[in-house]
This record gives C-alpha cells, structure tokens and sequence, in this order.
C-alpha cells in the first residue's frame, strides 16, 4: 500500500518525506552547508546575546534539485529567520527521483 501511495504521489509530482539513503544523503548535505545559517546567528548574537534555541527548517527539493518553499520557525526573531532562510533557498541538492519535503531541526546556542 505505501508504495502505491508512493507512486501515485510520484505520478502527480507531489512532495513525498525522504525514505531511507535520501535522508542520510540530505541531512549530510545540510551539515556541511551550516556555515551560512551560523553566520547569520553569530550576526544576530551581537544585537541579542540571549538569542538560543531549536530552529526548525522546512523546505521542498523539487525534481531539478533546487528549493522550494523555504520556511524557518522556532525562534522568534525575524531577521534570524529571513537570513537562515535565504541560505536554505540557496542550496542545491542532487535530483530526487520526485519532490521531497524535508523538515530539519537546529540547536543554536552560544
């Protein structure tokens, strides 16, 4: 059954959740891409040294490997938000078989 829903969501290009090696592959992806999302953080701590906390990344690969969709949420503070997502909407990633919808978690902290 999951893999006809898998198909059908293929069929109609909609965004399905990583499986298996994909999400290994995204998540050392974004690891190595975290410098640009730590220096917009580093940037934010001169204006709030209290600024911490779990960013929650939301974003779609589409079919060409580019991002779509780029949101941030989990700190409230906008210029954060608006820097870490420019970043995000700059990565590429290889083609995916079919859009993906990844959500990824980060701990900032001083």
């Amino acid at each position: 059954m999951f893999a006809l829903f898998m198909l059908l969501a293929m069929l109609r290009g909609e965004a399905r959740v990583p499986q298996g090696p994909e999400v290994m592959v995204i998540g050392t992806y974004i690891r190595s891409h975290l410098t640009g999302i730590e220096e917009c953080y580093a940037r934010r701590l001169q204006f709030r040294p209290d600024l911490r906390g779990r960013l929650v990344l939301r974003f779609e690969i589409e079919g060409d490997g580019a991002v779509a969709d780029a949101t941030a949420a989990g700190i409230n503070d906008p210029k954060l938000i608006d820097c870490v997502v420019g970043q995000v909407k700059g990565w590429r990633f290889d083609k995916p078989t079919s859009p993906l919808q990844v959500a990824y978690p980060i701990n900032l902290q001083p």
